[in-house]
């Protein structure tokens, strides 16, 4: 992940300090619907785990969420398994390597493609 993304991303998770978000979504340029959590007990720990950073794991609208640590960086997954190259959904930032994660598909060396997650 390039410095700008990470400098964002940063940003972005010392911004999550709502304790009442209903849902997270985890889409991107190959699935722009994505997935989500509706769970609001669950899209807060989600939230906090992301902002910490801490480890965190929970089943969830038929998915396997964790957020914890992959090597350099840290990892939100949605594929039931962490540091693995898992087809599915998953983000990997601060990754200084190029397994950065994907969206509906593989996530390691993945073409080139948008992810986003969003909490409301």
């Amino acid at each position: 992940m390039p410095n700008y993304q990470c400098a964002a991303w940063k940003v972005f998770v010392v911004g999550l300090t709502c304790s009442r978000y209903r849902v997270m979504r985890l889409s991107g340029s190959r699935n722009p619907a994505g997935i989500v959590v509706t769970d609001p007990t669950i899209v807060d720990s989600i939230a906090v785990a992301l902002s910490k950073p801490t480890n965190y794991a929970v089943n969830s609208n038929g998915f396997a969420w964790a957020v914890g640590t992959c090597g350099t960086g840290m990892e939100l997954s949605a594929a039931g398994t962490m540091c693995t190259c898992t087809n599915g959904y998953i983000l990997r930032y601060y990754d200084i390597y190029v397994n950065w994660g994907g969206i509906d598909g593989i996530t390691c060396s993945a073409p080139s493609q948008s992810i986003t997650v969003s909490f409301e």
